[in-house]
């Protein structure tokens, strides 16, 4: 009896140890990502690490992350490994993302002509598939030889999304196409020799899905099929060596440059309007987001045991938070993040220091005066300054105590470094000599690289790339009415808003990594309604810059609101960039999910704002929301019987 109970015990502990020894850690993240880590979309979300320190492969299938306590399965892991020893980042974007695999090209058909009836493709790299999850199948085509004709198909109507696809006039790059349209019709398919849909819908010759198509001489498909389905139709677990399409007619005459096919196990059942990435491996992506003041993240079993919590929140861009070392209940601060790699090795911190004092707030001045600048942290720090725009590193003037004489219009920023506590953020002032204006002043810093140069978003126009920025606001009196840090980005379509000298922009005082909060004050005089303002648009006139810069927003205004339509209110204002004059602008409102909460009370949660333009493939997107609704209205609006008087 007594070695029958030492040996259960000695079971349970056995079972104990391997168990606490298998946990899976969330081990580092961020709620302030700038330029450490960009996604697959170029975006840089939010992220968390997590972490297996055993010696076994983890299968992280129903594994769960959540913001939530009270809410366990808000997002829920596919079918996915975590290796021994493995760091694997996971982006909390919101876009709820679920590749299991990452891409693979499976073939390259050249020169390719499609004939009547079942054409076959053997894979000249095979794709494995799990049994478990569902295979997304990427087509892009293309023919030199300009309008022709799609290839017409059979397809299966399915009660989901299936199908997304998009067509390009005149260029070879349709895979680098983000967005597209959705189906719910299915090119029926052959995986295998296994036929997969039996339906006889058809496109047209001008219509999509349609996996061979030129029609404006190029298309890109994307088209999903769950796994149940592929078992109910026969498909075994294995590679996947060949694929075919049912196609009903085609044009002999049309020659394909190239049909691409490339392949990937995901985690989801549908398709969405913006297509799943080609040129990246597999990434992760919450269906929520971090709050830029910090939350705490979960991690939970499958059977929603509690594994893991980090209270995410650092004050600073590029800066993560996490154990240290590896898994431990030690929690610090890190000013360069080790994505995906130990934090052992970092140096860790507990506290940031405390901004300078500078003796002179921002103004317009007429006369010379001197400015000093206070620590109010211990002796082991030291305040470093620059009056050129520039951010402040250990490498900028050291401030000496000596007071800075300021001659003539300058931009002061100072900061405070040590080496045992992160630098502080970045005081800064503005100092305008001599000006008289009757409009608003406007006064924007930022370091000289993030406008001109590689990493400058003057000279790189075409990118919307988002920089650091402190804006400063001076009313007709010349008051200062707000100070804060803000993000910057280059903004307007092809007219010219983007690419004159005098480049328009927007500053988004909200955004969670670079802002500081949105703007209580009335910013537009004749839109009196509105004193909350998170982005504002400074726009150079586009079209009309140097001619009559203002007769777009004057047309705008006059017709908007004498019809009481919407319309983008505006009011001129003088901008100062680092201290230097850079011209007569238009602030205007953006049309984004603010404007609309601001104007008619919408509620943000289900705002649909869309957008059609030059710089993002002239495809329809969705700025908030989704285009799916529009997409059901449209095609319910298709269907209308015309003849039916009721």
């Amino acid at each position: 009896m007594l070695k029958r109970y030492f040996a259960f015990v000695f079971a349970l502990v056995i079972f104990n140890f391997q168990f606490s020894f298998a946990q899976v850690y969330i081990n580092e993240g961020s709620n302030k990502n700038y330029t450490a880590i960009a996604d697959e979309y170029g975006d840089h979300p939010d992220w968390i690490e997590i972490y297996n320190p055993s010696s076994d492969t983890l299968q992280l299938l129903n594994y769960s992350l959540s913001d939530e306590i009270n809410n366990p399965t808000k997002w829920v892991f596919p079918n996915t490994q975590l290796l021994p020893g493995e760091y694997k980042l996971i982006f909390c974007s919101g876009r709820d993302k679920k590749p299991v695999s990452a891409f693979v090209d499976v073939l390259n058909a050249v020169n390719y002509n499609p004939v009547v009836g079942w054409n076959n493709h053997a894979l000249a790299s095979p794709m494995l598939w799990d049994g478990v999850s569902s295979l997304l199948i990427n087509i892009c085509s293309y023919s030199s030889a300009g309008y022709t004709t799609n290839s017409v198909f059979n397809q299966t109507s399915m009660p989901y999304n299936a199908t997304v696809f998009n067509f390009q006039d005149g260029s070879p790059n349709i895979c680098q196409t983000l967005y597209g349209t959705k189906s719910n019709l299915r090119p029926n398919i052959r995986i295998n020799n296994v036929t997969i849909g039996t339906g006889t819908a058809q496109n047209s010759p001008y219509d999509y899905p349609a996996p061979y198509g030129n029609w404006y001489w190029a298309s890109k498909t994307q088209m999903v099929i769950p796994a149940t389905e592929l078992l109910a139709a026969g498909l075994t677990p294995g590679l996947i060596d060949s694929i075919a399409f049912d196609v009903v007619a085609t044009d002999p005459n049309t020659v394909y440059d190239y049909v691409n096919y490339s392949m990937k196990l995901v985690g989801s059942n549908e398709v969405l309007s913006e297509f799943e990435p080609l040129d990246y491996d597999r990434r992760l992506h919450t269906n929520f987001k971090i709050s830029g003041v910090g939350d705490t993240i979960y991690l939970f079993s499958p059977n929603q045991q509690l594994q893991s919590s980090l209270f995410v929140n650092v004050n600073q861009p590029d800066n993560s938070i996490g154990c240290f070392p590896d898994t431990s209940s030690n929690i610090a601060t890190f000013s360069i993040a080790t994505i995906e790699a130990t934090n052992n090795s970092s140096q860790a911190y507990y506290s940031y220091l405390l901004p300078p004092v500078i003796s002179v707030p921002s103004g317009i001045y007429n006369n010379v005066f001197s400015v000093s600048l206070s620590n109010p942290n211990g002796v082991n720090s030291e305040i470093r300054y620059t009056l050129n725009g520039d951010n402040p590193d250990s490498n900028s003037s050291l401030y000496t105590g000596l007071p800075i004489q300021i001659f003539y219009s300058n931009v002061l920023k100072a900061r405070v470094f040590s080496n045992s506590e992160l630098p502080s953020i970045t005081a800064t002032s503005s100092y305008l000599f001599g000006i008289s204006h009757t409009t608003p002043v406007l006064s924007v810093i930022t370091d000289n690289d993030n406008l001109y140069g590689n990493t400058g978003i003057f000279t790189n126009w075409q990118f919307d790339w988002q920089k650091d920025a402190y804006a400063e606001y001076f009313d007709t009196t010349n008051q200062l009415i707000f100070s804060q840090r803000a993000a910057m980005q280059v903004d307007g379509g092809a007219g010219g808003s983007r690419s004159h000298p005098q480049h328009s922009f927007r500053l988004e005082f909200d955004n969670s990594v670079l802002g500081d909060g949105s703007i209580n004050y009335p910013l537009i005089p004749n839109r009196s309604s509105r004193s909350k303002y998170s982005t504002i648009y400074i726009r150079n006139g586009s079209n009309y810059y140097l001619t009559l810069p203002y007769k777009d927003a004057t047309h705008v205004q006059s017709m908007g609101g004498e019809t009481n339509n919407y319309y983008s209110a505006w009011t001129p204002i003088s901008v100062y960039v680092n201290g230097q004059y850079f011209g007569m602008y238009e602030l205007r409102e953006k049309w984004d999910a603010e404007y609309f909460e601001e104007i008619e009370n919408a509620d943000a949660d289900s705002l649909d704002l869309l957008s059609l333009s030059y710089w993002n493939g002239s495809v329809l997107r969705a700025v908030e929301g989704s285009v799916d609704s529009f997409f059901v209205d449209y095609n319910a609006f298709k269907s209308l019987n015309t003849s039916n008087a009721q």
